[in-house]
């Protein structure tokens, strides 16, 4: 076989987790810290130095799986290796390689569907968003008769199996471990980590960047406290932009928050001297999307507004039936999808960043939004441990509902604040 000459040229850390001859590694790195990158080269390595292995890479999802794993290959070590190459079959996303090795990338949905393998070697990316049962009963396994060997690297997401993993990876033989948080990465500027700091709260910055195993137990939002509180006032339509977030309801409580932002701030929420304060509130038993639209106009005509001073509603969007009726109110409604836990992590960002910024503040009569941040928990599983998902108790839960709506459909988090979290893996 031809001798090939990679364009790869490893950081120290990097080439340490190359040199060690470890059956098992596991690398626990933030974003961008090189992880991926490094357990492809690693599996590409292994499969030109041991003819005829089967190495799988498996991602959370088949998606993850092309975007950061095949596609990755493809761009940035293909043409190097054509020599070596005999066969990529796209549709399967399978690499074969003249000494009879080969290499496919798969997603880890369904641990049945990965059942029954043999391999000699595996890289389990983003491992912690696999789920443990994917681990325990197809890909150890697949391990076993070949005496394989595994790369597992992630960020950490909470305490969950790859925590317990991790703590046991210390004492036992055959494995070893790494950390990586982001800033080990030389190329990464100190300006972009600094803004990624401001910008994510503290949690978001631990688990995300330094790479550490943060509890959720407890209160989704720990950090709220009476420095996020102000007084009760009224905004007035010359000086701030006015924005409504609706969680409707009718057996259980309907749930409104009304946001002001200054007009001067209303932007980028990378404007570190944002100031977004809630300063109403409404929360209803029984009442239907009209009844609540009412209460609405009233409310506003408290604070001497109408309907003219708000420039949206932000509402359920899982409810379009109630987006319908607003907009028949005369109001701009957008219920756009958006992941849960992104948006909590984005409230929680704007509560207390980890540079020790606040920017989301309540009045002191909002009551019970303040009584709903205080007690929004995470829920419990049976054995005392914390699920990765706030708890839907119907008592802290709708205005906390209600609040997310409108500050991430107004602050776009995929776009702006949470752009270097979402940057891709290698």
């Amino acid at each position: 076989m031809p001798g090939i000459t990679l364009a790869y040229s490893p950081f120290p850390y990097q080439r340490e987790f190359h040199d060690s001859t470890a059956r098992f590694k596991l690398v626990v790195g933030g974003r961008r810290s090189g992880k991926s990158l490094g357990a492809l080269q690693e599996m590409v390595r292994r499969a030109l130095t041991k003819p005829d292995s089967n190495a799988w890479w498996v991602s959370p999802t088949l998606a993850d799986a092309r975007d950061v794993g095949f596609d990755a290959f493809k761009e940035q070590l293909l043409d190097d290796l054509r020599p070596l190459v005999q066969y990529v079959n796209e549709m399967r996303m399978l690499v074969r390689f003249r000494n009879g090795s080969r290499i496919t990338f798969k997603g880890g949905e369904s641990y049945q569907a990965l059942i029954g393998r043999s391999l000699t070697d595996l890289v389990v990316d983003e491992a912690a968003y696999v789920s443990e049962e994917t681990w325990r009963r197809a890909l150890r396994p697949a391990l076993v008769d070949k005496a394989g060997s595994a790369v597992l690297c992630s960020t950490p997401n909470g305490l969950n199996w790859l925590h317990g993993l991790w703590e046991a990876a210390a004492t036992r033989a055959n494995w070893t471990r790494f950390h990586w948080p982001s800033w080990i990465n030389p190329t990464l500027s100190p300006d972009e980590l600094a803004d990624a700091k401001a910008t994510a709260s503290l949690q978001e910055w631990q688990q995300e960047f330094a790479a550490e195993f943060v509890t959720r137990a407890g209160q989704v939002y720990p950090d709220f406290s009476d420095a996020n509180m102000v007084p009760a006032f009224s905004p007035t339509a010359a000086e701030f932009n006015v924005y409504l977030g609706l969680d409707p309801g009718y057996a259980t409580k309907a749930a409104v928050v009304f946001l002001a932002v200054p007009r001067a701030q209303d932007h980028r929420v990378d404007n570190r001297e944002l100031r977004a304060t809630i300063f109403d509130e409404l929360y209803l038993q029984r009442c239907d999307t009209h009844q609540v639209m009412d209460r609405v106009a009233a409310t506003l005509a408290k604070h001497k507004l109408d309907a003219g001073a708000v420039k949206r509603v932000y509402v359920d969007p899982t409810n379009a039936d109630t987006a319908s009726i607003v907009q028949r109110f005369g109001y701009l409604v957008e219920n756009k999808k958006s992941e849960i836990e992104p948006g909590i992590a984005f409230v929680r960002s704007l509560i207390l960043s980890a540079a020790g910024t606040r920017r989301l503040f309540i009045a002191r009569n909002c009551t019970e939004t303040i009584r709903s941040f205080r007690g929004y928990s995470y829920a419990m599983k049976r054995d005392g441990q914390t699920k990765e998902e706030a708890l839907k108790d119907g008592q802290h839960d709708h205005l906390c509902d209600a609040t997310r709506y409108v500050i991430s459909g107004k602050f776009n988090p995929g776009s702006d604040a949470a752009r270097f979290l979402r940057m891709a893996q290698l």
